[in-house]
């Protein structure tokens, strides 16, 4: 079983891992290290997806995964992760994250 871990950016664009939770102030992230609520822009808000991409770089949901046929956003649709038309697991080794959303 994979660990359910999301990504957020605080409100000074520095992003925070950690347990997803919404607090009257909005989303926030937990942070198992410092173990405090960070609030983060709700925009940008990505789950991590159990995969690391050719470079051993761990894939979020809204990552921008590239290869060398395929430059395409991670999404989380009908229960799973997909790149476009094709699920995650069967071309991330193909491709390697350049930024997020």
């Amino acid at each position: 079983m994979r660990e359910i871990i999301y990504r957020g950016y605080d409100l000074d664009d520095v992003p925070v891992y950690g347990c997803l939770v919404h607090t009257p102030e909005g989303p926030a992230i937990l942070c198992r290290e410092e173990g405090e609520f960070i609030h983060i822009n709700p925009g940008e808000i990505g789950q991590y997806t159990g995969l690391e991409d050719n470079n051993g770089i761990s894939v979020f949901e809204g990552d921008h995964l590239v290869g060398q046929d395929l430059m395409i956003i991670v999404m989380f649709r009908d229960g799973a992760f997909w790149v476009g038309s094709s699920l995650l697991k069967d071309v991330v080794n193909n491709g390697w994250v350049v930024g997020d959303l």
